[in-house]
């Protein structure tokens, strides 16, 4: 979701990931959407929502989060809590580390007798 002619600047476009963190999250980021992908409670499905831009560098999830770059990974900060993300595919998210995937992921890569379909 955006407001009205808003959209996050363009190098934040893509999808990103948060690893090694308490939860697993992805940001898919496009000029006419941003959407948030997380870990539901009970740990089995991927639960995805959309979230509102409201500059260039900003997010609001309930509370406002500035984006910025530091190197290759960008940094999503709000009060007391930075987390960075780094760079992924659309098939990276929801995916759990041993490659499966959580129900509801919504890119899922099958696996055909050894290679992917």
């Amino acid at each position: 979701m955006r407001h009205a002619d808003m959209a996050l600047s363009p190098e934040y476009y893509g999808v990103w990931a948060a690893h090694g963190t308490a939860t697993q999250s992805w940001w898919e980021i496009r000029a006419d959407q941003v959407v948030n992908f997380q870990v539901s409670v009970d740990g089995q499905a991927c639960e995805g929502r959309a979230v509102t831009v409201v500059t260039g560098d900003a997010l609001d999830i309930g509370t406002r989060i500035r984006l910025y770059m530091v190197g290759d990974q960008l940094v999503f900060a709000a009060p007391a809590v930075r987390t960075a993300y780094s760079r992924a595919s659309v098939q990276d998210i929801c995916r759990r580390p041993d490659g499966t995937y959580l129900e509801n992921a919504p890119y899922v890569v099958k696996k055909l007798k050894g290679r992917v379909a």
